[in-house]
């Protein structure tokens, strides 16, 4: 495979923008409540909650760790493309995503037995991201 070049920065940015749209996507603002409706959380007890928050902390690493790795391997897709616009870069990502997210992570919610409808909060978010 050819080299290419990366920017780290621009990576982390990348990186970080992912965990905001993440905030964001998981927030009250947008789905927190169907995303625990489907998850099975929204009986939690406010102390089993707290509990929750205080595991979470592992999770948000790896999921950082993980839009580093994201982002990182999207640019080489992007690179190896040859996309040099938005639209192309935009069609790289979507492509990607109807490849590989969108099947594997519906394979999930299937045999997990969970609604096709936290499928496509999870889904769209990392289509968006």
């Amino acid at each position: 495979m050819p080299p290419v070049s990366i920017n780290f920065l621009a990576i982390l940015v990348c990186g970080i923008i992912f965990m905001v749209i993440g905030g964001l996507w998981y927030s009250p603002l947008l789905f927190v409540k169907p995303w625990m409706k489907y998850m099975g959380l929204d009986k939690l007890t406010k102390e089993e909650m707290k509990a929750g928050q205080a595991k979470a902390i592992p999770a948000y690493i790896a999921s950082f760790i993980g839009s580093l790795v994201t982002c990182f391997v999207l640019t080489h897709f992007v690179r190896y493309a040859g996309a040099k616009t938005v639209v192309d870069g935009a069609m790289v990502g979507l492509l990607s995503w109807l490849g590989f997210t969108a099947p594997y992570t519906l394979t999930s919610i299937m045999f997990e037995q969970k609604s096709i409808k936290l499928w496509l909060i999870n889904s769209a978010y990392f289509l968006l991201s």
